[in-house]
């Protein structure tokens, strides 16, 4: 048995999807197993012990790429993507082919699955749910299961290394800060996320403000908002400069705490307590994976206020969480 699972752009979708996988495998043990993904989120899959090799988008063009799909003599075809062009591949490769119902894309498929409504468990959501239903063909019942991530002990090792560089001690407690989201509608705004960080930093940790290259600007203007007891429990100097040195470091951290977005995503797949806070135009219902109220919280504007016209950032005032993330950080510090 020889499978494809296709899922492209970007690295949470490729993250979630990789929970395929843990499934195909227990059912076929001795299956070769690929995936077919963007290469920006190889590092999120890396290492992953039920994945037999990687093929990446950015390496082919799309003859080649078909000539490739097709050398390999796949059995099935597992599109969690479901687009135009990966419908096309999925039609033009000779394999059995399984994806979304969609009108546009179905007829390229052997056989469509329609995605439920409803999620049936907390643990997985809608995100997960309507990836493991491509599974249903293959005899693959439904299960609760997440994503892991898998990290060696030499870039667990290298990360500890780094963060005693940065005056981080072994018995220090981290709170990696998903400080912006993938984009600024995404982000909560600067001012409140502050606040939440004045919050945290209340505690007896020690702070790190997770960002990208370009963001340093943005970094500044909210240590302009905290206290000087606050500025002095961030970590200055802490390079998370790849994914992987990212990963690394957050397995260290105690929790994780901000933005909703692939940096939850990363710290609940590694199993760090994580406090997700949701932008107003996200539906939580698709991506509040594992959420347990212990180690797993999110929160939603939805969840305090019914009025949809005042369910925007403004309104997302902090203290409408304080309590909640109070209690996290209590429970998991």
């Amino acid at each position: 048995m020889k499978i494809l699972v296709i899922q492209k752009k970007m690295m949470g979708d490729i993250l979630m999807s990789s929970v395929l996988f843990k499934q195909l495998r227990q059912k076929f043990p001795q299956a070769n197993l690929h995936y077919l993904i963007s290469k920006m989120g190889h590092d999120v899959v890396l290492n992953n012990p039920t994945i037999n090799d990687y093929i990446f988008f950015d390496d082919y063009d799309f003859p080649r790429l078909l000539k490739k799909i097709k050398s390999e003599n796949y059995d099935y075809i597992i599109d969690a993507y479901g687009k135009t062009a990966t419908a096309i591949l999925s039609f033009l490769s000779g394999a059995k082919s399984i994806s979304y119902r969609k009108g546009y894309t179905q007829f390229f498929y052997n056989q469509t699955i329609k995605r439920r409504s409803q999620h049936q468990s907390i643990v997985t959501t809608k995100a997960i749910e309507h990836r493991l239903q491509l599974l249903e063909p293959l005899g693959i019942s439904f299960e609760e299961v997440v994503p892991d991530i898998f990290i060696t002990p030499t870039e667990k090792e290298s990360a500890i290394e780094s963060l005693r560089d940065c005056g981080v001690n072994d018995d220090d407690k981290l709170i990696m800060i998903s400080t912006f989201g993938s984009n600024e509608s995404k982000t909560y705004p600067l001012n409140y996320m502050a606040q939440v960080i004045e919050q945290v930093a209340a505690f007896p940790v020690k702070v790190i403000l997770n960002h990208r290259a370009g963001e340093e600007e943005k970094v500044e203007k909210i240590k302009s908002f905290l206290s000087r007891g606050a500025q002095q429990k961030i970590v200055e100097g802490v390079q998370l400069n790849s994914l992987r040195k990212f990963i690394g470091v957050c397995s260290r951290c105690a929790a994780l705490i901000g933005n909703e977005g692939g940096s939850t995503n990363i710290s609940k797949a590694l199993r760090v307590p994580t406090f997700s806070v949701f932008a107003p135009f996200v539906g939580k219902d698709g991506w509040f994976w594992g959420e347990n109220g212990t180690t797993n919280v999110s929160v939603h504007v939805r969840d305090f206020i019914s009025d949809s016209e005042k369910q925007n950032h403004e309104n997302f005032k902090p203290v409408l969480f304080k309590e909640l993330l109070n209690e996290f950080l209590e429970r998991n510090l």
